[in-house]
């Protein structure tokens, strides 16, 4: 008898999008658990202000407003949204007026404290662990060890830096340092912006919360679980992410695709001279560590010869990634964790490039010009795609399109520190 000797494994220990929404079984559970991100890819129509609050909360501030200001009626938790997305704007009397129209009793209280806190004129942050932009001058505000970002004081307390606010070590208890501190000194909440730095003693005991920005979940997670498991609030960049760490440590878990510390100001978009180049693919990906992306560029075989396909495995220097992608038509969004906010996204859409990204991620919403595909059908999406754009159907048209993403990108040209504080605020 021939026995058939290919390997060919089928695998994934990645919890898929639509298996996320299928636990959930509905948009308002998944608010509720924190998955903002899933929620906002909700078209349930019986409950628009659900996705408005949720877009609020995943990062899409202008979506979220719009669609809240559509409703004829809007209920105390949406108000609360509403005023958080004003204050992120800085638009502070307006925070104020929507927070006084809050009078239902599940909400009245919640409304009190943040409007305390809109009250304040400093809110100190200790920042634990620091996650700095890849290029940083020794005058960059991301290296100080305290700055002022609107009324929030942030000073970098037992960090990896050279420079902290306090001469404190990580050896010393900190719950003790915290506690001998003046009043005017302490901490509101307690940050890290990586779960790659050394937890201080004492860590457990501070009472103040503790929050983590987390990101590389599937190399840190399995382990250190037991850290991640000290906060208690981690703020995730996708769903996946939040899915395998609220249920591993035991927090809870908020997930948002936009705010991040390593944010710096969007460019502006521009329509492109030519399109030369059908697909490109960036990046690391031809390694073991990225198994999602050998896959991917496998099925991108059965689009030869009828297209360009460049791929270009390693670095490239930001101007040539950039000239490359003023002549591509589509960018794919390939992760470890599906819809991962990589700078990709935005690089693409400010270039003039389309994005091609896993069918259940939360792209669309972001911005037009996104496109989903599916895991079951690559190439013939892609293909499908392709062909929708040469014929310059509606949803494909540049000259629409980058006037739109200039629009709804506007708040992420501002400085770096402008999005260092929105992710503060968060």
């Amino acid at each position: 008898m021939e026995m058939d000797r290919r390997i060919a494994p089928d695998f994934s220990f990645r919890f898929s999008p639509k298996c996320i929404s299928t636990y959930y079984k509905s948009a308002a559970r998944a608010f509720d658990c924190g998955d903002f991100v899933i929620a906002a890819q909700s078209n349930e129509a019986a409950d628009r202000e659900l996705k408005a609050c949720a877009q609020i909360l995943s990062g899409l501030i202008d979506q979220g407003l719009s669609e809240l200001a559509r409703q004829e009626r809007v209920s105390g938790r949406g108000k609360l949204c509403q005023a958080y997305a004003l204050w992120v704007l800085d638009r502070v009397a307006e925070a104020h007026a929507v927070l006084d129209e809050i009078v239902d009793r599940e909400t009245a209280d919640a409304a009190a404290i943040f409007r305390g806190l809109l009250n304040r004129e400093e809110i100190t942050v200790f920042v634990t662990g620091a996650m700095l932009p890849v290029r940083t001058e020794t005058t960059d505000t991301a290296r100080q060890p305290v700055f002022r970002y609107g009324s929030i004081t942030m000073k970098y307390v037992g960090s990896q830096l050279p420079d902290n606010a306090y001469d404190y070590r990580l050896h010393e208890p900190m719950d003790e340092f915290i506690r001998d501190l003046p009043a005017s000194e302490r901490p509101d909440i307690v940050f890290a912006l990586s779960p790659q730095w050394l937890i201080p003693a004492n860590f457990e005991q501070v009472d103040v919360p503790k929050v983590l920005w987390s990101h590389d979940e599937d190399v840190f997670l399995y382990r250190n679980v037991e850290n991640f498991a000290l906060y208690d609030v981690a703020i995730c960049a996708c769903s996946q992410a939040h899915f395998e760490l609220s249920r591993s440590a035991g927090i809870f878990c908020a997930s948002n695709v936009i705010f991040s510390p390593l944010a710096t100001p969007f460019p502006e978009a521009s329509l492109p001279e030519r399109k030369d180049i059908d697909l490109l693919f960036t990046g690391s990906g031809l390694d073991e560590f990225h198994s999602e992306k050998p896959r991917f560029i496998y099925q991108l075989t059965e689009l030869e010869p009828d297209y360009k396909v460049k791929l270009v495995n390693g670095h490239l220097p930001e101007r040539q990634y950039f000239d490359l992608l003023r002549h591509t038509k589509f960018l794919p969004i390939v992760n470890r964790y599906a819809g991962a906010p990589s700078p990709r996204w935005r690089d693409a859409l400010t270039h003039g490039a389309c994005i091609l990204y896993p069918e259940g991620t939360l792209y669309d919403e972001i911005a037009p010009g996104c496109f989903p595909i599916r895991e079951s059908s690559i190439s013939a999406d892609v293909r499908r795609h392709l062909e929708s754009f040469d014929k310059i159907a509606p949803s494909y048209d540049l000259k629409e399109n980058v006037p739109e993403v200039n629009r709804r990108f506007a708040i992420h040209r501002e400085s770096r520190e402008k999005s260092f504080e929105r992710l503060l605020k968060y």
